[in-house]
């Protein structure tokens, strides 16, 4: 399950959801009356919504990114070396 950081732009209180949660904080309903959306809960424009990433995942990228750059400077002083 993927989960979301979001914040309230006025308190700046900040939570954790996943989507389902997610979508309960932000149900909402049309009002055929009114002819507009009614928010039950709370409203998307009052807050900040973020993907929050695994710390697995961005330690294997950090690992990953830190392994190719390594490989690139020993294959560019392979060839610089090899023209001197």
């Amino acid at each position: 399950m993927k989960q979301f950081r979001i914040i309230n732009r006025t308190t700046k209180e900040e939570q954790v959801f996943n989507s389902e949660q997610l979508q309960r904080f932000f149900y909402c309903e049309y009002n055929k009356q009114t002819g507009e959306l009614e928010y039950n809960l709370n409203d998307m424009n009052d807050y900040a919504i973020s993907p929050v990433k695994p710390k697995a995942e961005t330690f294997l990228a950090a690992l990953g990114f830190g392994l190719l750059g390594l490989a690139i400077i020993v294959l560019v002083t392979e060839i610089v070396m090899q023209w001197i």
